[in-house]
């Protein structure tokens, strides 16, 4: 099983930014700890909001580009969020 920790690293090391400081305060986002698979979860508070919503994310491990899964900002809750990235790993190795 990967950790967010370990997706970071593999992000950094293909030269891609998804985790740049920089980019993350622009976006007002947080990263969740669970990992699905190569799925985990993003939080963002758009502007002119006082409350986060919720993005899957995927990491593409061969080239360190993380993507969004489905709809950014689409869930209002975390736990329907987290729902989709296990929802999406069980997808992805089924394939």
């Amino acid at each position: 099983m990967r950790t967010i920790a370990e997706i970071i690293e593999r992000n950094i090391e293909a030269g891609e930014h998804f985790f740049d400081e920089d980019a993350m305060r622009f976006c007002n986002s947080g990263i969740h700890p669970n990992v699905y698979g190569n799925h985990f979860v993003t939080s963002e508070v758009p502007p002119n909001s006082d409350k986060p919503y919720y993005t899957v994310r995927y990491i593409d491990w061969e080239s360190g580009r993380v993507e969004t899964y489905g709809k950014f900002l689409g869930f209002e809750s975390l736990l329907d969020a987290e729902l989709e990235a296990e929802c999406g790993n069980s997808q992805a190795r089924s394939m």
